[in-house]
Order: C-alpha cells, then sequence, then structure tokens
C-alpha cells in the first residue's frame, strides 16, 4: 500500500513512474518497464472523476446547508482541496492501472 502512494516502480520498485505531479515516464530506468499512456488509457482520468464528484458534491451541499459559508471560502478552502485530492487521486489511480496492467 505504502508503494501505491509513492508510485514506484510496480516491477522493480526503485524508482518513482512520475515525472512531476501526473505525466508519466515512457519506462523505469532500471528494468525497462513501458509505462505508455496508451497501455492504461484514459481510465484513470475517468476513475478520478468520479471518485472527485462522490466525495466533494455531497461534502460541498452538506457544509452549504449546515453552515452556508460564503463564496470567498469556498474559493480559499474548497477549490484548492479539490485540486490537491485530483492530483492525488490520478497518481494513484494511475499507479494502479500500471499495475493490474502488467498483472503485478
Amino acid at each position: 500500500m505504502i508503494r501505491d502512494l509513492l508510485s514506484l516502480c510496480p516491477r522493480c520498485k526503485k524508482e518513482s513512474i512520475f515525472i512531476g505531479f501526473t505525466k508519466l515516464k515512457n519506462s523505469c530506468n532500471k528494468c525497462g518497464l513501458s509505462y505508455k499512456p496508451e497501455n492504461i488509457g484514459d481510465g484513470a482520468s475517468y476513475i478520478t472523476t468520479f471518485l472527485l464528484c462522490f466525495i466533494i458534491t455531497p461534502t460541498i451541499l452538506l457544509i452549504e446547508i449546515r453552515y452556508s459559508i460564503s463564496f470567498l471560502l469556498y474559493l480559499f478552502i474548497v477549490f484548492p482541496t479539490t485540486l490537491i485530492l485530483s492530483i492525488i487521486l490520478l497518481r494513484i489511480t494511475r499507479y494502479l492501472l500500471i499495475k493490474k496492467n502488467y498483472n503485478i
């Protein structure tokens, strides 16, 4: 589970599969495992969008009904939280799809 969060190579577990926040490398420099985006398609983006909608929408509705917060609070708290969650979830789902694709 820790490797899933760190996004290390599923085969050799030596180096990260990402360049920057969400861009995949072409392959692992240590073991040569290919991470080409066409191998996993857009599945990670669809899963991330679904999970964010499933998590964020009810949370925002509940906060709005209970506390009626101002638009500025949404701007400075909810939007950055959504952005951070989307990056984290995208990294995790891409890693899991690569892992599933290679049955590792």
